[in-house]
C-alpha cells in the first residue's frame, strides 16, 4: 500500500511511515525520513530551551528520577552487569588506562612510608580480604581531594558504603556523625 507523505509529497510505501494508532492508516502524515529531519530541525532551534526544560525537570523530580534508576537497577542487575563485563571485556585499554591513572594518582599522593605504615597498609587489605568481598579498604579523604595513601587516611568499610559514598568529602558524606564514625568521638 502507498500513502503520500504531507511534508514531501510523495507517494511512498506504508513501512516507511511510523506507526500512530489514532489514524485512519495507523501511521503518521509524515514519511520516516521528513519526521526526522523536522525532528532534527526543531532540535537544533530550541537547544537552549529543551536544555533548560530537561535542566528544571530533573531538579524538580529528584527523587522520582532517583527512585526509579534504583527499581531499574535492581530489576536489570543481571543484564547490566553482563553488558558493563561485555563493555570491559572489549574495552581493555580504556580500563587500562583508568587503573593506571588510578595509580599515578595514588603514587603522587603517596608519602614516603616506614615499614611498619607498610605492614598496616598491608593488614587492612588482608583484614578487607578475611571480610569478603562486601568490603573494601576505603580512602578516608580521597585521594581525588588530596587524600595521602597513608594508614592514617585509611579504613575498611562496607563495598556498599563505599560506592556511595564515591569521592565525597568524608565530613559531607558522614554528616553530624563524622566526629562518631571517623574520630570516635561522642554518640553520633
Amino acid at each position: 500500500m502507498w500513502l503520500l507523505c504531507c511534508k514531501c509529497n510523495k507517494y511512498k510505501a506504508l513501512w516507511q511511515f511510523n506507526k500512530r494508532s489514532d489514524t485512519a492508516f495507523g501511521v503518521q502524515q509524515y514519511c520516516r525520513s521528513c519526521q526526522s529531519s523536522h525532528n532534527k530541525k526543531y532540535k537544533d532551534d530550541n537547544a537552549l530551551y529543551i536544555t533548560n526544560y530537561r535542566r528544571e525537570y530533573n531538579k524538580n523530580h529528584r527523587e522520582y528520577i532517583k527512585e526509579y534508576n534504583r527499581n531499574y537497577h535492581f530489576k536489570y542487575k543481571d543484564k547490566i552487569n553482563k553488558r558493563q563485563r561485555l563493555y570491559r571485556r572489549f574495552n581493555l585499554s580504556r580500563d587500562a588506562l583508568r587503573s593506571s591513572n588510578r595509580r599515578s594518582i595514588k603514587l603522587i599522593q603517596s608519602v614516603k612510608l616506614t615499614n611498619s605504615e607498610k605492614y598496616r597498609i598491608e593488614l587492612l587489605y588482608k583484614w578487607a580480604n578475611i571480610l569478603g568481598k562486601n568490603f573494601q579498604v576505603d580512602h578516608v579523604v580521597p585521594l581525588s581531594r588530596g587524600g595521602l595513601h597513608h594508614p592514617d587516611n585509611m579504613h575498611v568499610i562496607p563495598r556498599i558504603q563505599n560506592l556511595k559514598k564515591k569521592d565525597k568529602d568524608p565530613k559531607e558524606f558522614y554528616g553530624k556523625y563524622y566526629n562518631f564514625i571517623i574520630k570516635g568521638e561522642g554518640h553520633g
